[in-house]
């Protein structure tokens, strides 16, 4: 069973036509382990090779599902020093 993706937040586009903030705003945290949640944790993650740095998303996923928010941290750091520019 297929479950729904949780969509981003972005802000609204006219208040963002008059600012340079950002556009997405993110998940909270419930969104974000709702999120998580849908990754199946493939024996051979095709999205590893997908990622234009390279991040281990498999392991970055299952740290979240875990609540090891340092963790995820370090694994996107340890690819990209700017984890919000891909």
């Amino acid at each position: 069973m297929k479950k729904e993706a949780v969509k981003v937040k972005e802000a609204e586009a006219l208040k963002r036509a008059g600012n340079f903030e950002e556009v997405v705003l993110g998940y909270n945290e419930e969104e974000a382990l709702t999120e998580a949640a849908r990754c199946l944790q493939c024996k051979n993650p095709t999205c590893i090779s997908g990622c234009p740095v390279g991040i281990d998303i498999k392991k970055f996923i299952g740290e979240l599902t875990k609540k090891d928010y340092k963790t995820a941290y370090f694994t996107i750091r340890e690819k990209n020093n700017f984890p919000s520019l891909l």
